[in-house]
């Protein structure tokens, strides 16, 4: 579709002919997804969360009007923004999870690859407050365990193999660490200003230090003399 095409004013029914003008539901996809791409992408610079479908529909080249046919409203649209970088930050994750010789090593790619995205995507975190951890419903919790359960099982994978191999202690609760690796990894952006305050340089500049930093504080206080 092209920023000049106009969406019908009502929905079709199974008696009525298809309107022209109307996407097809191959092509509908393809122009959501578009549309859900280009508020991705412009909420990965920082600034505030909020963005209006104009500001959206003009990054896209699309006709405001076809955002509002595609989304019921703006929330579904950061809904399905929010869905679309859970399921990155999955595969971000799931990367950097291979098995490697030594489980501090998975360690560290895991912390590497967590610090990064939430810096480059710098609203992730705000998305989910505001649709995820403040949220009520069954989506809101579906969106909960599909963010954790799965990153939690790939954290307790490295923690049982790190044990098994000798590397890391029996005597310490791999929830309290699933949680404290969050929040290191997540203040580091959400943080920005106090960073960029104690450095005094861009917190581009600091983050492979932070990173090497969070592991060797992490690897040192499970692992084993």
């Amino acid at each position: 579709m092209t920023a000049q095409t106009k969406p019908p004013g009502r929905k079709r029914t199974d008696t009525q002919p298809r309107q022209k003008g109307r996407p097809k539901s191959t092509a509908a996809r393809i122009g959501s997804d578009k549309v859900v791409d280009t508020a991705r992408e412009l909420l990965r610079k920082p600034r505030p969360l909020q963005l209006s479908r104009t500001e959206v529909a003009k990054a896209a080249g699309v006709d405001e009007k076809l955002v509002r046919y595609y989304f019921e409203n703006y929330e579904d649209l950061l809904d399905q923004v929010t869905d679309g970088s859970i399921a990155e930050l999955e595969q971000v994750m799931v990367a950097a999870s291979k098995p490697q010789k030594k489980a501090s090593t998975v360690m560290r790619e895991r912390i590497r690859a967590l610090v990064g995205f939430l810096a480059e995507n710098p609203a992730f975190f705000k998305l989910l407050v505001d649709r995820v951890y403040s949220a009520e419903g069954s989506a809101a919790q579906a969106r909960l365990e599909a963010l954790n359960k799965r990153a939690y099982e790939r954290h307790l994978g490295v923690i049982q193999a790190g044990r098994a191999a000798g590397e890391f202690r029996d005597d310490f609760d791999p929830r309290l660490l699933y949680v404290a690796i969050v929040g290191m990894s997540e203040f580091f952006t959400t943080g920005r200003p106090v960073v960029e305050f104690i450095f005094g340089e861009s917190a581009d500049k600091v983050r492979a230090r932070y990173e090497k930093f969070v592991f060797d504080l992490i690897v040192r206080g499970i692992g084993k003399p």
